[in-house]
C-alpha cells in the first residue's frame, strides 16, 4: 500500500496528525485517481450517524476545509468555493489541489469536473483596480495612473488616493455653508473600484458601475447614487440615514452592510443585506430585509420579492471571485463580459445548462472557458469577442 492510501485510510478515520494532514495535502495531486475511487467506495460503505449520503459527503467536505484553514496562514489564489450541493466528496477534494472547479448541473445527470490550468493564446487577462473620478466642474482623474497621496483639495475636503489604492475623502471642517458638490467615480468593464466616503462609508464598485455622491454630507440624509453593483458597509449615524438611489428605487439604511446589483441588462433590481437592517422602496412599495436576505424588484407592476440568499454567493465579486448556484449560461457570460472587457455574441439558441461553483477572477479569460468547455459548451475568440457555439455535452 502506497504513502497515500496510508494517509487516506487515516483521513477517512479521522486520525490523521497535523504534520500527516499537512503531508496527505502535499501528495493530492498525484493521486487524485486512488483518492476518487477510494473515497466513493468509502461512501458506499459506512454511514455517518445514519445521516443520508448527501449529508456524509457535506460533513466531509466541510471537514476538509476547516482542517485545510486550519494549516494554512493564508489561502491560495485560486481558491474553491463551498457548493451547496456537492455531488461527490472525491471529486472536491481534488479541487483542494487545482484551485478551481466547476459544476454542471443537468436534469439527468450531475457531473463534477476539475479544472486545470490551461494556456492559449488569446490572452485576455482579468479586470483589476481601473477607474474615473469625475469631479464637480467636469474635470476629469484617471485613478489607474494617479499617483498616490493628495489628488485635489475641493472646498474643505481632500481627496486622497492611499497607499493600497483606496480613493478617500476626509472632511478638514465640519462647515455647511458651502453649496455641495458633487463628484462620481466610474469603473469601466474590466474595472473596479474601493472608496471611503467623507463619512467614513466604504463603497467598492463592481465594473461597469457608478457612484455619484456629494464630496461632504449636509442636510438630514446621506444619499448617493448608484449605477450598476457596488457593495457598502455603511458608517452608523443614526441622524442621518444612508440612502441609495438605484434608477427610480431607493434603499435606506443608518448604519449596515450590504450589497445592490442594478446592472441595465439584468432583470431586477437585487438588494442583498448581510448585517443591520435596510428598507427598499419602489414608488409606494416598500419592504424591510433583514440579514441574509434579498429584495427582487422587476417593476412597478409587480410586488418587490423578498428571499433568503447565500450572502457570500453574492458578494463573492467584491472578495476576488465568481460563484455560481444553479447559474444559466448568459447570467455566467454577462459577468465574464463586464470583468474581461469583452462582447458576447451566440451562434446557438442551446443556453439551458446551469452551473455552480467557484472561479478565481484573477484567472485569464481562457482559463475560465475552459471550465465551462470541460461542461460542454464551446467558444470561438475574435479579438475581444466571444462566440458562444453552444451545448454539445
Amino acid at each position: 500500500m502506497s504513502r497515500f492510501q496510508v494517509l487516506l485510510d487515516k483521513y477517512l478515520d479521522a486520525s490523521l496528525s497535523e504534520d500527516e494532514l499537512k503531508e496527505f495535502l502535499i501528495l493530492l495531486p498525484a493521486n487524485q485517481g486512488i483518492l476518487e475511487n477510494k473515497v466513493i467506495e468509502d461512501l458506499e460503505e459506512r454511514a455517518f450517524d445514519g445521516m443520508t449520503s448527501q449529508q456524509q459527503r457535506d460533513r466531509m467536505f466541510k471537514e476538509i476545509i476547516e482542517r485545510k484553514n486550519a494549516i494554512e496562514e493564508k489561502p491560495s489564489k485560486l481558491i474553491f468555493f463551498t457548493v451547496k450541493r456537492v455531488i461527490a466528496a472525491a471529486a472536491v477534494i481534488c479541487c483542494l489541489a487545482s484551485g478551481i472547479y466547476l459544476l454542471t448541473e443537468k436534469k439527468t445527470a450531475h457531473a463534477p469536473v476539475v479544472a486545470r490550468k490551461t494556456t492559449t493564446k488569446n490572452h485576455i487577462v482579468p479586470g483589476g483596480n481601473h477607474a474615473m473620478l469625475t469631479l464637480s466642474n467636469g474635470a476629469t482623474i484617471l485613478l489607474d495612473n494617479a499617483k498616490n497621496g493628495n489628488l485635489i483639495e475641493q472646498g474643505k475636503t481632500k481627496v486622497v488616493k492611499e497607499d493600497n489604492g483606496k480613493l478617500a475623502y476626509y472632511n478638514n471642517s465640519d462647515t455647511n455653508n458651502k453649496a455641495i458638490e458633487y463628484n462620481t467615480v466610474s469603473t469601466p468593464r474590466g474595472g473596479q473600484y474601493e472608496i471611503k466616503l467623507s463619512d467614513g462609508t466604504h463603497v467598492w464598485l463592481n465594473a461597469a458601475s457608478s457612484l455619484k455622491f456629494p464630496t461632504t454630507f449636509t442636510g438630514n440624509n446621506r444619499r448617493v447614487e448608484l449605477s450598476g453593483e457596488a457593495y457598502f458597509e455603511v458608517a452608523k449615524n443614526k441622524s442621518m440615514p444612508f440612502e441609495v438611489m438605484v434608477l427610480q428605487t431607493k434603499v435606506t439604511v443608518l448604519g449596515t452592510h450590504f450589497n445592490i446589483n442594478a446592472y441595465s441588462d439584468e432583470k431586477s433590481i437585487n438588494t442583498t443585506l448581510l448585517e443591520g437592517s435596510v428598507k427598499f422602496s419602489a414608488g409606494s412599495l416598500e419592504k424591510l430585509l433583514l440579514p441574509g436576505q434579498q429584495s427582487v424588484f422587476t417593476s412597478f407592476s409587480k410586488p418587490i420579492i423578498i428571499q433568503p440568499v447565500d450572502v457570500d454567493q453574492v458578494i463573492a465579486w467584491k472578495n476576488g471571485f465568481f460563484e455560481f448556484d444553479n447559474t444559466d449560461l448568459p447570467t455566467i457570460m454577462r459577468q465574464i463580459s463586464r470583468w474581461y472587457d469583452v462582447d458576447i455574441s451566440y451562434e446557438t439558441s442551446d443556453n439551458k445548462g446551469r452551473f455552480g461553483g467557484g472561479i478565481s477572477r484573477k484567472l485569464n479569460l481562457s482559463e475560465v472557458l475552459h471550465l465551462l468547455e470541460t461542461n460542454g459548451v464551446h467558444f470561438k475568440i475574435e479579438g475581444r469577442k466571444i462566440v458562444v457555439l453552444g451545448n454539445h455535452s
